[in-house]
C-alpha cells in the first residue's frame, strides 16, 4: 500500500483505539444489564473485536517496506478471524429469545458488509491485483458503523 493511504490509515488506528478505549470505559456502567441477557456479553465482544480488528489492520497497513502479500495475508488471516468467531456470535444472537428477525437480518448484513472486504483486500494484496486498498477501507467503514450500532445497544438501548 502506497503512502496515499497513510493519513486514512493513522485515522483509522486513532479512531478505532478511542472508540475502543470508550467502550472498556461505558461497558462498566451497564456491566450487570449486559451480564443479565446472554447474548449482550457476546455483542460486547463482537463490538471490540470489530474495533480491535480496524486497530491491528491499520496497523499492519502503515509498517513500512513490508511485503505487500505478507500484509494481505495478515489482513486475511484477522478478517478470517473476525469472519468465523463473529458468525458464530451471530448466529447464537440468532437463537436468544430478544432476537426479532429484522434486527437480526440487519446486523448480519452490516457484519458481512464489515468483514468480507477484508477477506478480499487481503487476497487481492496476495495476488498483486488492484483494488486492495479500497476493499480495505470500505471494510474499516463499516467495522466502525458495525461496532458503534452494538455500543449504542450496549449503552443507551440497554436502559429502555
Amino acid at each position: 500500500m502506497g503512502d496515499d493511504w497513510a493519513n486514512f490509515l493513522v485515522a483509522q488506528v486513532g479512531a478505532s483505539a478511542a472508540l475502543l478505549g470508550l467502550l472498556f470505559v461505558g461497558m462498566p456502567l451497564n456491566l450487570s444489564a449486559i451480564l443479565a441477557e446472554p447474548p449482550l456479553p457476546r455483542r460486547a465482544w463482537l463490538a471490540m473485536a470489530q474495533l480491535l480488528v480496524v486497530m491491528l489492520i491499520a496497523m499492519v497497513a502503515l509498517i513500512p517496506h513490508l511485503p505487500d502479500r505478507l500484509r494481505g495475508g495478515v489482513i486475511a488471516g484477522l478478517g478470517a478471524v473476525v469472519f468465523v468467531s463473529g458468525h458464530r456470535i451471530e448466529r447464537i444472537l440468532s437463537r436468544s429469545r430478544v432476537a426479532h428477525p429484522t434486527k437480526f437480518l440487519a446486523n448480519l448484513v452490516l457484519f458481512e458488509c464489515a468483514v468480507v472486504p477484508y477477506l478480499v483486500a487481503g487476497s487481492l494484496l496476495v495476488l498483486g491485483l488492484a483494488g486492495g486498498p479500497y476493499w480495505l477501507a470500505a471494510g474499516v467503514i463499516f467495522s466502525i458503523a458495525k461496532a458503534v450500532v452494538d455500543a449504542w445497544v450496549l449503552l443507551v438501548e440497554i436502559k429502555r
